[in-house]
């Protein structure tokens, strides 16, 4: 089956080979995009990896971006952007990402004051990455509001554990690891005040109801804050002089 064969990948090594010896891979590029039909399955992560292994995220969306910005025949570029907006993009599309909003301006051809909600809300995250981040020593988090609600797997352990289907299906699920006490999610996403960043905050769950370790000893390389401002920046969103133009 092609969806499981790492589609996105494939065709990303094989542009990047394409580009640089077009006599040997070109071919091979064309042949794995629409003979073998890859370029329909360039869909990357399921809405499972919220609650199972949100990081895939992180990885999906960078080979995807990497394969719109290299991608330059249209009518292959419009099934990828296709897939991205109707597979990935929209598992994530309300997660408050930073990173991730600034990938969807891109990849769409967006320009600064298009879609301002996305914009704005990159621009309030970094913000507030600034001020509990800078120095970040794994720590200064603020608390969530009284609007955050901890999310009750109870009747999905009861439908694991004890019915005949959920008994069958519960090997398939085993990731969402819901019966750990240790593991609590929020019915909202936290924004970026409220996470602590580890080595990069955007591949982090941002529904985790997060520990309270702090170590003034260990900062955390700036990452975070740096590859959505530059994206940002360098495709016009956001201006050197910081101010607004829209």
């Amino acid at each position: 089956m092609r969806m499981l064969t790492a589609a996105t990948w494939s065709l990303l090594l094989l542009k990047m080979g394409a580009i640089a010896f077009p006599e040997k891979y070109a071919r091979l590029y064309y042949q794995f995009a629409v003979e073998r039909g890859y370029a329909f399955f360039t869909n990357e992560g399921g809405a499972q990896e919220i609650v199972a292994n949100y990081y895939a995220y992180n990885f999906g969306i960078d080979v995807v971006f990497g394969l719109l910005l290299l991608e330059e025949e249209a009518t292959l570029r419009a099934q990828y952007l296709k897939n991205f907006n109707s597979g990935m993009w929209s598992f994530v599309k309300t997660h408050r990402n930073a990173h991730f909003n600034a990938i969807y301006l891109i990849v769409n051809g967006l320009q600064q004051g298009d879609d301002v909600y996305y914009e704005r809300d990159i621009e309030d995250q970094l913000a507030r990455f600034t001020f509990t981040h800078l120095p970040d020593v794994n720590g200064n988090v603020t608390a969530p509001g009284p609007e955050y609600r901890i999310v009750d797997f109870t009747k999905w352990q009861i439908f694991f554990e004890q019915h005949p289907l959920g008994n069958f299906m519960a090997p398939f699920f085993f990731e969402f690891d819901i019966d750990n006490p240790k593991i609590a999610f929020y019915d909202r996403p936290l924004t970026a005040d409220m996470c602590k960043t580890r080595l990069y905050a955007w591949g982090g769950n941002p529904f985790l109801v997060q520990g309270n370790r702090t170590d003034p000893l260990f900062q955390n390389p700036g990452l975070s804050f740096l590859t959505p401002y530059w994206l940002m920046r360098g495709f016009g969103f956001i201006n050197a002089t910081g101010v607004r133009s829209t």
